[in-house]
């Protein structure tokens, strides 16, 4: 658990260091990679999604609650995915990319709904390359690091 806490606030600080540079969701993805550690503990995982949401609405967005919820969800799809699937490099890095792809979509959408941006494909798709890119270097490096040298906790 100290090693989860750890990688949530690492990730929090980096998500907002690397926004002066490009597009990140980093959140997301430690959310797809932490998941299978919760299945067992399906609440502490959604008040951990919900209050890292809350915290990046707080401190990086001005759209507060949106990210919340929606890190509510994605947490709730992401424990539902491995709930069906055994939770291996490939199934994880797919579901970390449809998990990115839904996100932003939703967040889009909303956005769009209250008019807080206007409807533009190409600015829909125009971050998803970069979306896309940070978040499969970031799975693979927990991959990779972590669950090589923590395996019997992830």
């Amino acid at each position: 658990m100290k090693i989860i806490s750890l990688l949530l606030i690492i990730t929090f600080f980096l998500d907002g260091l690397l926004s002066f540079y490009t597009i990140t969701f980093l959140g997301i993805t430690l959310l797809v990679f932490i998941g299978p550690y919760y299945l067992k503990k399906e609440k502490s995982y959604y008040l951990t999604a919900f209050s890292y949401g809350l915290f990046y609405d707080l401190i990086y967005t001005n759209t507060l609650f949106l990210n919340s919820l929606l890190f509510l969800l994605s947490s709730f799809l992401i424990l539902k995915f491995y709930l069906f699937f055994h939770h291996n490099f490939f199934s994880s890095f797919f579901l970390n990319l449809s998990i990115l792809f839904t996100y932003h979509f939703l967040s889009y959408l909303i956005l769009i709904l209250i008019g807080y941006l206007s409807f533009s494909l190409t600015f829909f798709f125009t971050p998803l390359t970069s979306l896309f890119i940070s978040g499969s270097f970031y799975f693979t490096f927990l991959f990779l690091i972590l669950r090589l040298k923590f395996n019997n906790i992830f």
